[in-house]
């Protein structure tokens, strides 16, 4: 009896200690939305498990996916919308018809990986293969790991072959992203994705996280930046006279590689194409044109007594230590190499300190010399060079990448009726050889944006628009406001015809949210544009009744501006109506907070292909029949009439 009673009791124990521990109610992942090749995250995906389901007969958990974006946008996080559960230590999620296997944790060291397939442009690729599986304990909680790896061959040309290698933890998962499922050679190339990992036992935060808030806003990367500006200064060398200067960006291609622009303007009205770089491992490539070669500009992975050969030397170069440099608000790596007698300075995020691709410096070269006089992150200065009192980096643009505007409209004859458009400044564009700021309205590109000289602002509308404008170049502000100055603006119907406003004998100012004085003349504010609407000036005053008013202003994300007479209109119409995900693919889910409301959606063209008679908490919305697009949904709600768009991809 003894003997019975101790089996029974291991087995109960054994039940205890073996239980399914994944997906504990809860539980939070927090991933970086992140570009591929670069260690900038675009926002954060959030995965909490908030309740139990059962799927063909099989115990599950749900789960919420929310996407954060940084430009102020959140996609999901409403309904459920995935299923999981494991089982002898595989875990599983449902793909709408079966459960897909994730992990197994049941394999040992040697074993090979049946669950994970690469579609890869290279040579081949070895299987995966376990290399080893230990205990780790976390916050005081033994969990396995998993670690494996495989060979990717060719993926760099024919003698150049990658180690790819992962490690999958316990109740965790993978440190890549929620659902891991590499595709070569994409996957090789995304740094660790994984931020926090939550539940009421344990709390991990990736390496890079451990000094950071799970939802933390991340801008720059550790190598290079967007956002960031080179201004580099040229000099004689007979006498170290200054003879010029230039200036260096990069801006976000969305894909592998930033393009390279390069302006000898100084206020930075026109840039031309100076090539591409992106960096991997530490390391930073650059080449001038499509087809040409690959070449190694950095390597910022070189410790004292390496070697890096810079072939317009035909030699070279030495690093003699390693250190560190104060850019920003953090400590970067600095190199110190040296070559014929003369050494150069590369630190990351800077480049060389002759210039950002002047790598080897003045090392060999007569008659002239580069140095470095200031790199400028968000309008904001972190390095300048202490030789040089001059930074040729203007200091203030009206329009910052992050500004976003929110203007409403409504309508006389019909108070029912309300629509919200969003604009924003979002990335860099050439036309004509000039530079402009994209604008984009609700997310689509609207117009491109260039602030001159002295102070007059200048949109590019495209023919396609609007119908009855010409396109071309238009002056929507003049802010270089002086006491009775008479300010103009082109009309987009006829860019012969200006609109006009005389300043007063004295330039009135205004106090703002973020604390400062702005100029302003009782509509327009300097910097921020016409409170009746961003473009309300260029564009024709409506006749139908439509009414403009500018309900929020923001630079760089900090609430500038704010128009209390808009915020009854928008609490009473808006009323928590969501659609996401926007854009989709076809399918979206649209939630309601509870109000009685009815939904017609409209094609491109004004049909109307379907309604929903009654939305009281959320439905379902499948267009993948109609085909790409933007659609239009108009909600009925409570006798309020409020527009927002779908876009189809």
């Amino acid at each position: 009896m003894k003997k019975i009673a101790l089996i029974s009791l291991f087995v109960v124990l054994s039940t205890v200690l073996f239980a399914q521990n994944w997906f504990r109610d809860g539980a939070t992942w927090t991933f970086d939305d992140q570009q591929e090749f670069t260690y900038q995250a675009h926002g954060y995906d959030k995965y909490t498990v908030v309740g139990d389901t059962v799927i063909n007969d099989t115990a599950a958990k749900q789960i919420l996916h929310k996407t954060v974006s940084y430009m102020g946008t959140e996609y999901g996080g409403n309904v459920p919308s995935i299923i999981v559960h494991e089982s002898n230590s595989r875990v599983y999620y449902w793909d709408g018809t079966k459960f897909v296997q994730m992990y197994d944790l049941s394999l040992n060291v040697g074993d090979t990986l049946n669950i994970y397939s690469l579609d890869c442009y290279c040579d081949s690729i070895s299987p995966f293969i376990v290399d080893s599986v230990y205990i780790e304990n976390i916050n005081g909680v033994d969990l396995k790991v998993q670690e494996f790896s495989c060979t990717i061959y060719g993926l760099y040309g024919d003698d150049n072959n990658e180690i790819y290698s992962e490690k999958i933890i316990e109740r965790i998962g993978s440190e890549k992203r929620f659902f891991y499922s590499p595709e070569c050679p994409g996957d090789v190339f995304v740094y660790t994705g994984l931020r926090c990992y939550n539940d009421d036992e344990v709390s991990y935060r990736s390496y890079m996280w451990n000094h950071y808030e799970c939802d933390e806003r991340i801008d720059e990367s550790p190598i290079f930046s967007t956002n960031w500006l080179w201004s580099t200064g040229l000099f004689s060398s007979y006498d170290n006279r200054p003879c010029g200067s230039y200036y260096m960006k990069l801006v976000d291609e969305h894909n592998a590689n930033f393009k390279l622009m390069k302006s000898t303007d100084e206020n930075h009205t026109y840039w031309v194409d100076a090539g591409y770089m992106y960096s991997y491992n530490g390391k930073v490539y650059y080449f001038r044109n499509a087809d040409d070669e690959h070449v190694l500009l950095y390597d910022f992975t070189l410790e004292e007594g390496d070697e890096f050969y810079v072939d317009a030397l035909q030699t070279n170069l030495v690093v003699d230590s390693v250190g560190s440099m104060m850019v920003g608000n953090r400590q970067r790596k600095t190199l110190y190499l040296s070559a014929m007698g003369q050494q150069v300075v590369w630190c990351e995020g800077i480049g060389s300190l002759n210039g950002l691709l002047n790598n080897y410096g003045n090392i060999g070269i007569t008659g002239g010399s580069e140095e470095l006089l200031c790199v400028q992150y968000n309008d904001e200065i972190i390095y300048h060079n202490p030789h040089y009192d001059e930074c040729y980096i203007s200091g203030y643009h009206y329009f910052e990448p992050r500004s976003r505007w929110t203007v409403v409209q409504t309508n006389f004859f019909d108070p029912r009726y309300y629509r919200e458009y969003n604009y924003e400044v979002l990335g860099d564009t050439l036309i004509n050889d000039v530079y402009y700021y994209k604008i984009l309205c609700d997310g689509n590109y609207y117009a491109a944006l260039r602030e001159s000289y002295d102070n007059k602002i200048y949109a590019y509308f495209s023919s396609y628009n609007f119908p009855f404008m010409q396109p071309g170049e238009y002056l929507i502000y003049d802010f270089d406001w002086t006491p009775n100055k008479t300010l103009y603006c082109q009309l987009l119907y006829d860019n012969s015809m200006f609109e006009q406003a005389t300043l007063g004998s004295t330039i009135d100012s205004i106090l703002l949210l973020d604390g400062n004085y702005y100029k302003w003349n009782g509509d327009i504010i300097q910097g921020i544009g016409s409170l009746s609407g961003f473009f309300w000036y260029s564009i024709p005053h409506a006749t139908d009744g439509s009414d403009y008013g500018l309900h929020t202003f923001y630079r760089n994300d900090v609430l500038v501006y704010r128009n209390p007479t808009l915020d009854g209109i928008a609490e009473d119409c808006n009323n928590g109506i969501s659609i996401y995900p926007n854009p989709t693919t076809g399918k979206f889910y649209i939630s309601n907070d509870g109000k009685n409301a009815r939904a017609d959606i409209y094609d491109s063209l004004g049909r109307k292909i379907t309604s929903i008679e009654s939305l009281v908490d959320a439905a379902e919305v499948d267009l993948s029949g109609y085909g790409k697009g933007v659609y239009l949904v108009v909600f009925d709600i409570d006798g309020k009439l409020v527009e927002k768009k779908v876009v189809v991809e």
